[in-house]
């Protein structure tokens, strides 16, 4: 008799349909005859969960999945079945997946009424080398070669709610302005995110943002809200607001003459 294996129950959780319609958009099983789209992902997902460090070892651990190859409706792969596949096979039906499945893990913070803070910041992968070098050359910068995740982190959660995967030279902001803005939630980021114009596009779209404010940003202050000393910790906390009509690219700039918060905190005893 079959027993649902661990593998079967996190597979429940993928909107098959969305997968399969992912699939035929992007084409990625056109002239496929042994390996679908669906086999590379269960066995992805296997070696995850098997800790696989090596294609030997993934194949070795796909080959576990034949006794279940019925209930999964999954094939197992060989080595050089899969190695063929990680390189040829389109990616778009694994990011479409990814996608839906971060999407409901909003919406299950949302259900919760806790307010959501995404906490948003990119990290390079280092890939140099044999195999490496043709194709992450072109795009490499100063500081590494080879990929850069860009991530919004759900705080209470500690779960993705946006990943994106870009060459190393891609800019922290221009995939920013590309990454859905939900309403009701507070976004966090550093100064490598400094755009006037998103951050007044956060504030439309009914979220809050968290931000440095350069040292050479031109702001006038407007009124006081809170004393000096009546909070620990906090030296100042004001409304100012953005003086410059236009930003360096000539763009105009749409949070001219609309009131910000800007707080001063003391961080370690001497640092602001």
């Amino acid at each position: 008799m079959f027993s649902p294996i661990r593998l079967s129950h996190i597979l429940q959780f993928i909107p098959r349909a969305a997968f399969n319609a992912a699939v035929k958009q992007s084409q990625a099983d056109r002239y496929v005859k042994k390996v679908s789209s669906w086999d590379l992902l269960v066995t992805l997902l296997l070696g995850q969960l098997t800790q696989a460090r090596s294609l030997r070892s993934l194949a070795v651990t796909s080959q576990a999945l034949q006794p279940h190859r019925y209930h999964l409706n999954a094939n197992s792969l060989s080595r050089s079945t899969l190695s063929d596949a990680l390189q040829k096979r389109s990616p778009e039906p694994l990011k479409a997946v990814c996608q839906l499945l971060l999407a409901q893990v909003g919406r299950k913070q949302r259900r919760s009424i806790a307010p959501m803070i995404s906490l948003i910041d990119s990290t390079c992968i280092t890939l140099r080398g044999p195999r490496f070098d043709d194709w992450t050359l072109a795009t490499k910068t100063r500081i590494t070669q080879g990929l850069k995740i860009h991530v919004g982190l759900d705080a209470q959660q500690l779960a993705p709610t946006y990943v994106n995967v870009t060459p190393a030279n891609l800019n922290d902001l221009s995939d920013a302005l590309q990454m859905p803005i939900e309403a009701g939630v507070t976004y966090v980021f550093d100064k490598g995110y400094c755009d006037y114009n998103w951050w007044h596009r956060i504030d439309q779209a009914g979220s809050v943002f968290v931000t440095r404010l350069k040292k050479n940003a031109n702001v006038a202050r407007i009124r006081e809200l809170t004393k000096t000393g009546t909070e620990p910790g906090i030296e100042s906390d004001e409304v100012v607001r953005f003086n410059k009509k236009t930003l360096n690219t000539k763009r105009p700039n749409r949070y001219f003459g609309q009131d910000v918060r800007r707080i001063r905190v003391n961080r370690d005893g001497d640092k602001t």
